[in-house]
């Protein structure tokens, strides 16, 4: 590291040598799997849609649809499949006939994960398990404690598909790093495997590491034949791997995205807004903070190496340039002009913002490790008298703030209040998801409610079963079908069943039996369909033989 400094304490101080960041780890492991498993206890079934709608995807794998769309009659998986494809065979390989509640059981362990593979890569970056160990303690304590998880990122008890993905990232970032100096081939497929499987979870961060590696090789080779020819390998393993699931798409949607609103979803903690834009500002304060320590250290010889300051560099330069413009677009749409909102920079590559500003978190995590871990070794070297208390005295306030947010995040507890409301919470009635999964055919078609552009309880039951739907929630369908037509389908069916107009749409169904769900007070046209369940909330209706 250069840092040139004769040390005190010198199995503590030195991080190569010293044990105590590997029960800094440890422990951190332990806090995460046990406030998650306080936090999930007694639970049946993940209380967020997004879980839900993945548990729908799962469920259309085993169900034999293996490239359809899970909920979306004739049209194609839209989703990136590897961990509904992962879950579904795990589920059938252990006998699992309930999915949410083996979701929701099975989310704190897999998600220990992530942490594990984030102190991985950040090891290797700061070469040093001591920065790594504080950049793991920032990740779990502060990011894992200070937002909502896909936000600010961090460990948390809930089985989300982004989230989980990280673990690929942290660990594709640690084969990145290990083999940047290499210039074999097999080392170019290992590469550019991992960073397609990745995608295969997610698009985010496979497309932050494909910035990495490429500003890590033209930076640590420079700009020769070689290494273009190396990344071009990378890059022709890594579109074979993704092609699996890209290709479908491509030539079934030669229009590509032509429904913009599940992309351009905003999280309300990232609106434009001045309150919020605050609080993000806060955020991020540590990390730019942490920026500045990194420079003040650099100063005094004590660097980050090449390749670690290129891949940092790529990484935070790339998330922070997504959020610019989503700020900047936004913005201006209000204040200036909405037409700002539809030049090119603001409609390329449209993809909820949320997702850059958690992977940025990480990545102050990493920074913050770093600069406070040899900040703190040279402090440590003042005042020998007192340095061993207040060191200690520091470290454990920081480390009891930072556990006791965890422990009490009010998200989490709020998450865990709605999952045990009566009658299966908000998001979805549970009574009627297992009444549909055991009484209905894959491809039967339901006509429901929609309360809400993102969730209702009613949709979301069949969306978890696999069943299709007529219109599922705006923020949930396929970006690559209009989605006003099939909402318009949708509510003359449900006009049809209520006695409204004529009794065709319900003749309409354009794969297997239709029904429709209807909340149990409904005043339907009982001449034209008749009641088959009841869940208490949610009364399950098909259409009368004859009416067609």
């Amino acid at each position: 590291m250069g840092d040139g400094v004769k040390l005190a304490w010198p199995h503590l101080l030195d991080g190569r040598q010293a044990w105590w960041p590997w029960v800094v780890v440890a422990s951190l492991l332990f806090l995460c799997a046990a406030h998650g498993l306080w936090v999930v206890r007694g639970l049946t079934y993940p209380p967020d849609v997004d879980s839900l709608r993945d548990i729908g995807f799962v469920q259309s794998i085993l169900d034999g649809d293996l490239f359809g769309d899970a909920v979306s009659i004739g049209e194609v998986r839209w989703y990136p499949p590897l961990m509904p494809a992962l879950t579904a065979i795990i589920s059938r390989l252990l006998g699992i006939s309930d999915l949410p509640a083996f979701l929701i059981e099975a989310a704190p362990w897999i998600n220990l994960l992530v942490p594990a593979a984030f102190f991985m890569a950040a090891r290797q970056l700061l070469a040093s398990s001591a920065s790594a160990a504080m950049a793991l303690a920032a990740f779990v304590l502060l990011d894992g404690a200070v937002g909502w998880p896909w936000v600010t990122g961090g460990y948390t008890p809930w089985p989300l598909t982004p989230l989980i993905t990280e673990s690929l990232f942290f660990l594709t970032l640690w084969l990145i790093l290990a083999r940047q100096n290499s210039h074999r081939w097999l080392d170019a497929a290992l590469v550019g495997a991992a960073i397609g499987v990745t995608f295969l979870a997610h698009p985010v961060p496979a497309i932050i590491l494909t910035f990495i590696v490429t500003a890590l090789a033209f930076g640590v080779r420079g700009f020769k034949v070689k290494t273009i020819s190396w990344l071009a390998f990378v890059a022709v393993v890594q579109l074979a791997v993704m092609s699996p699931y890209l290709a479908p798409i491509a030539l079934h949607y030669p229009r590509g995205i032509v429904h913009s609103k599940p992309a351009s979803w905003t999280d309300s903690m990232m609106s434009p807004y001045v309150g919020l834009m605050a609080r993000t500002a806060l955020l991020n304060a540590p990390g730019v903070l942490a920026l500045a320590g990194a420079v003040f250290l650099h100063r005094r010889g004590i660097r980050l190496r090449r390749g670690a300051v290129i891949a940092l560099g790529t990484w935070i330069i790339l998330c922070s340039a997504f959020l610019v413009r989503h700020y900047a677009c936004s913005v201006g749409a209000r204040l200036v002009s909405a037409d700002i909102a539809d030049v090119s920079v603001c409609r390329v590559f449209l993809m909820p913002v949320h997702h850059f500003h958690l992977y940025l978190q990480s990545a102050w995590a990493v920074l913050i490790g770093f600069v406070s871990w040899h900040v703190s070794r040279l402090l440590l070297q003042r005042s020998p008298r007192i340095r061993t208390r207040v060191a200690l005295t520091v470290a454990l306030a920081l480390a009891a703030a930072g556990g006791w947010s965890l422990l009490t995040r009010k998200f989490d507890s709020e998450q865990r209040a709605e999952a045990l409301e009566a009658d299966g919470g908000f998001d979805i009635d549970l009574d009627a998801y297992h009444w549909i999964l055991a009484n209905t055919q894959p491809n039967d078609t339901f006509a429901t409610p929609l309360l809400h552009e993102a969730r209702d309880p009613a949709a979301f039951a069949v969306y978890a079963a696999a069943r299709k739907l007529v219109a599922a929630p705006m923020l949930h369908s396929n970006p690559y079908v209009l989605w006003g037509p099939k909402e318009a389908q949708r509510r003359r069916i449900l006009q049809a069943a209520l006695g409204g107009g004529p009794a065709t749409p319900l003749c309409e169904s354009a794969s297997g039996r239709l029904w429709v769900l209807l909340p149990i007070d409904a005043a339907v046209d009982k001449s034209r369909v008749e009641s088959v369940y009841s869940s208490g909330n949610y009364t399950v209706y098909r259409v009368r033989g004859g009416v067609c």
